[in-house]
């Protein structure tokens, strides 16, 4: 990657970052660089998302398909509000492993 897309990457990755902690204040994020330079951010365990009663539930489920075969509450293991959310504005989330979840620009 040359310089000048690896700075508007980070202008890119710092603003869904901004966007993501105001839309789900009980979810952790960190920059993406800190996993490769292709990711904009990653978040995983101990991130929550509240339901419409104002329960935490977890923001990622990595066994969803067993739990939840409709997608009705996760897609593809991520919270349907944060999957779309993201989905919305170019991103996708993939799971490293159980517990890490990477988001990269679509």
């Amino acid at each position: 990657m040359k310089l000048q897309e690896l700075m508007e990457n980070e202008a890119e990755n710092e603003k869904i970052i901004q966007e993501l902690e105001v839309s789900f204040p009980d979810m952790w994020f960190k920059d993406g660089a800190l996993w490769n330079q292709q990711a904009a951010a990653w978040s995983g365990e101990d991130a929550y998302i509240k339901d419409e009663n104002g329960e935490k539930i977890p923001a990622f489920n990595y066994n969803a398909w067993e739990s939840d075969p409709q997608e009705e509450i996760w897609k593809m293991g991520v919270h349907r509000k944060l999957y779309d959310f993201v989905e919305e504005r170019g991103y996708h989330w993939e799971a490293n492993d159980p517990g890490t979840y990477i988001l990269y620009k679509d």
